[in-house]
């Protein structure tokens, strides 16, 4: 106590304080001039370091030992020690202190050369030698290899599941020992026709491993386009999930090149289909024989062209391709994800479209989290972004308009965003300006140019002319004339060719057909005659018009087969649609050219209305073509319909446009409701046979495009009842749902809430159908889809870690594997072992049970009583999750009441639990008492309303 006592003398007790000179003793002040007075010790200016101050702060805490408090508020308990506030600061803006993490120290100074009058390359241009004579797949796995055996490469946030970087070369080892067996082999194909599941990327990384092709599929393709497609690529395995499997059969029946149907989930393995967790449990005993294939020739990646023009094709990628794809000499950051912020990236893309490719492959490559739905919906994607924190965000154009536009998206703390990237699709400055001014924490919107022939070959930069963030946003009137999409990538060269003279153009600002020369180029499309694929330089001609300018930024105009021929002029529908998208009242919008005899093709557009919104074609028309030049305007006419006609990768169907034949006000008068919709169970009308068949009969564009009726007043509105599903959220709408019980009151006065999925109107800004201020709304309600958009609370995921996994899911179309038989009943279902609450409502916990056990992520469940005094027992479920998986009380609890009686709800709530042992008879050899310590989600809202009475 001495000791500690005297610690705390004066100075010159025990020496000096710790952060005191050795030569303060010496200090005094210097008195050389008469009247001034200066430091002993005293430094020049010039010895002061040139940094901004918050970098030198930083720096200087970065040194410190990370465990120890910095700040800490004792009347609130508040702390931060030197450790949290260098996470912190890794969340800087670009342009705040320095480049985002990913991009190279040297990109302030990129820009296009324009050395030979037509053609562009990068200014830090690599040659093709540079990349390495690899495998795709030893590539990808190496650099897995070098990850943080812990941190987490993918997460399914819709079933919980996680693939951490430690795990991924033992589950892709025993999937291709797996598939060995089943004879998959060098230059075999493999059909991936699934959602955005862990499983996919494993799965890939596996064919590629045996030797064989990966053949990425839409998971919405209408199945007559897909059977063409099996036929032309003949694969030996198909993979699917739980949502299309009974699809998948049909269409592989009687094709005898397909040996086996994996499916990722729970269900098909008595239809003779082979769960994908078999293949998780092999033995490893089979391992692929050593790879002789050819790096520059054999066929490795099969991605097909969309079939919105009625034909497909097969685009053939090899092993340079690929990995021109994604290598990156060091220090020469040049890709897709070099301007991310953040640890992590949430995934809006399907893996099989280019984006989303490219999102989980740099990912691998860099150590970036990737966190996407398997079952999407738009809420639950503003979910993910929130709950996660994420800082960068992978979109498609119209999920940014759902951002800039959709007022419900107020609801969502999305201050974590800075940065975007997208592509895929056109996004118009008018829609990019409005995004930035909405969210101004997102510091740059990363815009790429790509198509599946030759993979992303342009990315824009902060510092761009007429690109920047600042220039954007100081920009009265948006220019939707110019849409810039970067500069070309280091292995690419790109030059505009003359159409008319088929030679390079003159300079920059001349337009004319974008042509890429870059070893990312595929080889060839299948079963097709590729002699003349190339012109005589090596050039791949897109057939997209576009040009650059003085800077070398690439600009993309439109897709030349698109183009309307007015008079002299060609008119760009991308323009147009743009201008229309500018407008707060319209959600979607598509213009085509018809023909005219005076002019040869005049513009037409079709726009889609705001729910409960109207509008006026004089308004809407002025409001555009105040900014369009003459031949510009919508000569066509414009015309106000339910829905834009798209195929399943939301490509405008402009054939359907192009033929539908607008109706008079006496037709629009005559026509009933009954007329205008297509049954859903008509077959007949799909999007490829509409496609198809449109020069024939017009009529069938008829059963596409449903005309909105004018009103009185001159207006169009547009039913705010309309279902507008989102493009991602076709396959979650047919999720299986219980059907609503036929009494249409149940016994505490609220209805049934069947249904599961989402069908989110893109920018709709009502709450889902059915559901008015949190109430259900009268018996029509009932069959209409929708999912809360309620937050998780992080605090209540548990996640086990290690071994094998499984993914699961619903039964697409139906719900016959399910237990719906109803739960709750009278009296004349009390049995022994029934739950029962104050007005005889008896539970039926086996039956319970069987539905939590159908959740994806739990392993094992057991069904409690939970006794509350004045109403009874109330049912608690005691779940185990399965290895490797995550999920929330309030996921689980989601998922159940889904497919429960409100009555039959768990109101108990959820108790986790490492194992949960049992006898014989299946009785718990537990203490259920001390688990229930843990529980979470009790309903005590429901257990506060209930009248408390004498319960026998």
């Amino acid at each position: 106590m001495n000791r500690r006592g005297s610690s705390s003398s004066g100075i010159g007790a025990s020496g000096p304080p710790p952060l005191a000179s050795s030569q303060q003793a010496r200090y005094k002040g210097l008195l050389s001039t008469p009247g001034m007075v200066k430091f002993s010790a005293w430094k020049r200016e010039t010895d002061i370091p040139r940094l901004y101050f918050h970098d030198f702060l930083l720096a200087k805490i970065k040194e410190k030992d990370p465990n120890k408090v910095w700040l800490k508020d004792v009347s609130l308990g508040r702390t931060e020690t030197y450790a949290m506030n260098r996470r912190g600061s890794s969340s800087s803006g670009i342009g705040a202190s320095g480049p985002p993490p990913l991009a190279s120290s040297q990109q302030a100074r990129y820009k296009g050369l324009l050395s030979t009058p037509g053609m562009v390359k990068f200014s830090a241009w690599k040659r093709e030698t540079d990349i390495p004579r690899l495998y795709f797949h030893d590539f990808l796995l190496a650099k897995i290899k070098e990850k943080d055996p812990n941190k987490v490469w993918l997460k399914d946030v819709s079933l919980g599941r996680t693939e951490t970087y430690g795990r991924v070369a033992g589950s892709v080892s025993k999937i291709a020992s797996g598939l060995t067996k089943l004879g998959f082999g060098k230059r075999d194909v493999v059909c991936m026709c699934c959602s955005n599941y862990v499983e996919y990327w494993l799965l890939a990384l596996a064919a590629w491993k045996c030797g064989g092709c990966v053949m990425p599929v839409n998971c919405e393709i209408d199945m007559d386009v897909l059977e063409e497609q099996l036929t032309e690529a003949k694969p030996k395995i198909v993979v699917c999930d739980d949502f299309n499997y009974e699809d998948i059969l049909d269409v592989v029946d009687g094709n005898e090149l397909i040996k086996h149907v994996i499916v990722i989930g729970s269900e098909g393995k008595a239809q003779g289909c082979i769960p994908v967790n078999d293949l998780f449990e092999d033995d490893e005993k089979t391992p692929p024989p050593r790879l002789d294939l050819s790096l520059d020739n054999d066929t490795v990646y099969l991605p097909f062209t969309s079939a919105s023009s009625g034909y497909s094709a097969g685009i053939m990628h090899t092993h340079k391709s690929l990995m021109s794809w994604f290598y990156s000499p060091d220090g020469a950051a040049n890709h897709y994800l070099d301007q991310m912020m953040g640890e992590n990236i949430a995934c809006g893309n399907w893996f099989f479209h280019l984006s989303g490719f490219y999102t989980v492959a740099l990912a691998a490559i860099y150590g970036v989290s990737v966190f996407t739905l398997s079952e999407y919906s738009d809420t639950g994607f503003f979910d993910l972004i929130v709950d996660n924190k994420t800082q960068t965000a992978n979109l498609y154009p119209w999920q940014i308009r759902l951002l800039s536009q959709s007022k419900s998206i107020t609801k969502y703390d999305m201050s974590c965003l800075k940065s975007i990237t997208t592509s895929g699709g056109v996004l118009s400055s008018t829609i990019r300006i409005e995004l930035l001014e909405r969210f101004p924490n997102v510091k740059y919107v990363r815009e790429a140019y790509g198509l599946n022939e030759c993979g992303l070959v342009t990315l824009t930069y902060p510092r761009e002319k007429k690109n920047s963030v600042t220039t954007a946003k100081a920009l009265e009137t948006p220019n939707d004339h110019v849409m810039p999409v970067g500069l070309p990538n280091m292995y690419t060269q790109i030059k505009i060719i003359s159409r008319q003279s088929n030679e390079n153009v003159g300079g920059h600002d001349e337009q004319g057909e974008i042509c890429i020369k870059s070893p990312q180029t595929f080889v060839g499309y299948l079963n097709e005659d590729n002699k003349h694929l190339l012109d005589a330089e090596g050039f791949f001609h897109t057939g997209d018009l576009g040009y650059y300018d003085s800077q070398g930024v690439i600009y993309y105009v439109e897709k030349i087969e698109n183009l309307i021929h007015f008079w002299m002029y060609e008119v760009a529908p991308n323009i147009l649609e743009s201008r229309l998208l500018g407008s707060s009242n319209i959600v979607d919008a598509a213009v085509v050219g018809i023909p005219n005899k005076e002019n040869g093709e005049v513009p037409r557009a079709f726009v889609v209305l705001r729910p409960g919104f109207e509008e006026t074609e004089e308004n809407l028309t002025n409001l555009i073509e105040s900014r369009l030049q003459d031949h510009e305007r919508i000569r066509g006419g414009l015309y106000f319909i339910q829905n834009i006609p798209r195929d399943e990768n939301w490509k405008v169907m402009k054939d359907v446009l192009k033929n539908y034949e607008p109706l008079s006000m006496e037709e629009l008068n005559k026509q009933t409701e009954s007329e205008w919709n297509i049954p859903a169970d008509d077959q007949s009308v799909t999007p490829s046979k509409v496609s198809s068949s449109l020069g024939k009969s017009p009529k069938t564009a008829k059963k596409v495009v449903k005309q909105l009726e004018k009103q009185p007043n001159g207006s169009f509105m547009a039913s705010p009842e309309e279902e507008c599903p989102s493009p991602r959220t076709k396959r979650s709408a047919k999720k299986i749902s219980l059907e609503v019980p036929n009494d249409p009151q149940d016994i505490f006065g609220m209805r049934n809430r069947s249904r599961r999925g989402s069908m989110d109107c893109i920018l709709e800004d009502k709450p889902s159908a059915g559901a008015v201020g949190g109430a259900w709304k009268g018996p029509q309600a009932a069959s209409t889809t929708g999912t809360a958009g309620g937050k998780r609370r992080p605090s209540e995921s548990r996640r086990v870690s290690g071994g094998a996994v499984r993914a699961g899911g619903s039964r697409r179309g139906s719900n016959a594997d399910l237990p719906v038989t109803p739960l709750s009943g009278s009296a004349a279902t009390d049995a022994a072992g029934n739950i029962s609450y104050w007005m005889k409502v008896f539970v039926h916990p086996q039956t319970l049970e069987q539905v939590v056990m159908s959740h994806p992520a739990v392993d094992d469940c057991s069904v409690q009583a939970f006794h509350v005094d004045g109403i009874g027992d109330l049912p608690r479920a005691f779940v185990v999750l399965k290895t490797g998986y995550e999920a929330t009380a309030e996921e689980i609890l989601q998922f159940a009441h889904s497919r429960l009686a409100h009555t039959d709800h768990l109101r108990g709530g959820i108790v986790f639990a490492e194992k949960l042992p049992k006898d014989g008879s299946g009785k718990l050899m537990c203490n259920v008492d001390k688990l229930s310590q843990d529980a979470i989600a009790v309903d005590t809202q429901f257990i506060k309303q209930q009248p408390k009475v004498k319960v026998a």
